[in-house]
């Protein structure tokens, strides 16, 4: 027998400790299942602030889950991000899809943009993969995909609260400045590369056909609807004049954040002392950061943005993604984190993580019953053909800031 000094003894039983934890926690890892999700999505260019938000709250979800002890099925389960770039160019996201499938094999993949779903949605339900798209557009659900979720209310829900509100606080008279070549043309350039800032013009004209309706049926006159034309010019005085010159009380705006800015600030400075309907993808906190503040905001009404929801459930998230990323959330972040919760609770549900037409299946079931704390945007249900419903929440601009609001009834 061989006797090692003091000194070799403790080396050898920390030698012996260190080599049975390895191997127990090597065992443990091999008894975890690892489940990848996919993210396709912009990371670099125009867009990608909206990409990050998004890849972040899933991030802030997925650790989380991993943190609860999450088992599916009685077995233990890791969840893994898988995140690629697609500068919200389609044709990338449709070859980010094929790089999951050849290595991941996600039961479901996220992107924050309609273009991307679109091209996901060519090739998911074949391979049996969840698309979880983060878009209010309902063009997303409109396809009859069978393995999509739409988990964002849907953008056009709240165009009666718009028409309420202007109505009631500015006037009966409305005329839209708003850009048809801005909605597919106004973004950053990168090198030859344009980055788009909105990918479904035909969504935005079907919001503001809808919105020219619900203003006349509700006893309204739509007085002006001037194009305008922000891609070739950085001055759209004229157009904004013509539709001035009927003395509207309300003016529409909308396409990105920087042009509805730009509308707004020159529509002031030309005497306009009306309100606002501010249509998305443009945001009224993003329209108030181009425009150095909310002054020239006053009255308008659009869509509540994230930095403004003062629901319990949102500050409470809103200060958990503060904690992980150091950042306030964005907007998007809130729905890419509710998604990642709902197709966790779908496969705790299941007992199944890794087909995606199994979690579809159960998905609106772990929607109505995620704790309210994972569910900051209150969704309660889903609508046949995919799109997650909540109630419509708008905000007003009033006295230098933003307010939560709405009015009672419907026009």
């Amino acid at each position: 027998m061989t006797v090692f000094p003091t000194s070799q003894r403790r080396r050898a039983a920390l030698g012996a400790l260190m080599a049975a934890s390895l191997f127990f926690g090597g065992a443990l890892a091999h008894a975890q299942q690892a489940v990848t999700l996919g993210y396709s999505g912009p990371l670099s260019g125009g867009a990608a602030a909206q990409g990050r938000n998004a890849l972040d709250g899933m991030k802030l979800a997925v650790d989380e889950i991993n943190a609860s002890g999450f088992e599916v099925g009685a077995k233990a389960v890791r969840l893994e991000i898988a995140a690629l770039n697609d500068q919200r160019d389609p044709s990338s996201t449709a070859f980010n899809f094929e790089r999951f499938l050849r290595n991941a094999k996600p039961p479901a993949v996220l992107t924050p943009h309609l273009g991307g779903a679109f091209a996901i949605q060519s090739l998911n339900e074949q391979s049996k993969v969840l698309l979880l798209a983060t878009t209010s557009a309902p063009a997303a659900t409109e396809r009859g995909n069978r393995l999509t979720a739409r988990v964002a209310p849907d953008s056009a829900v709240a165009i009666p609260e718009f028409v309420r509100h202007a109505m009631a606080r500015q006037g009966k008279k409305l005329a839209l400045a708003v850009d048809p070549i801005d909605l597919v043309r106004n973004g950053a350039v990168e090198g030859k590369r344009l980055v788009l800032s909105v990918d479904d013009p035909d969504h935005y004209r079907a919001d503001v056909a809808q919105l020219k309706q619900r203003w006349t049926s509700a006893g309204g006159a739509v007085v002006a609807d001037v194009p305008l034309q922000h891609s070739r010019f950085a001055d759209v005085r004229e157009g904004i004049g013509k539709a001035l010159a009927v003395k509207p009380d309300v003016l529409v705006v909308g396409g990105s954040s920087v042009a509805a800015a730009r509308v707004v600030r020159q529509a002031r400075e030309l005497g306009f002392r009306g309100g606002f309907i501010v249509l998305e993808p443009a945001m009224l906190d993003e329209v108030a950061s181009a425009l150095g503040g909310f002054a020239l905001l006053e009255g308008a009404v659009g869509v509540l943005p994230a930095s403004a929801n003062e629901s319990a459930e949102a500050r409470a998230f809103a200060e958990r993604f503060r904690r992980a990323h150091h950042r306030s959330p964005g907007p998007g972040a809130s729905l890419a984190y509710t998604a990642t919760h709902a197709a966790a609770l779908a496969m705790k549900l299941s007992g199944d993580a890794s087909d995606g037409e199994v979690l579809r299946a159960h998905f609106e079931a772990a929607v109505k019953a995620l704790p309210p704390e994972r569910n900051p945007d209150k969704f309660h249900g889903m609508d046949e053909r995919g799109g997650l419903l909540a109630e419509p929440r708008i905000a007003v601009v009033e006295g230098g800031g933003i307010k939560a609001g709405s009015l009672p009834g419907t026009p």
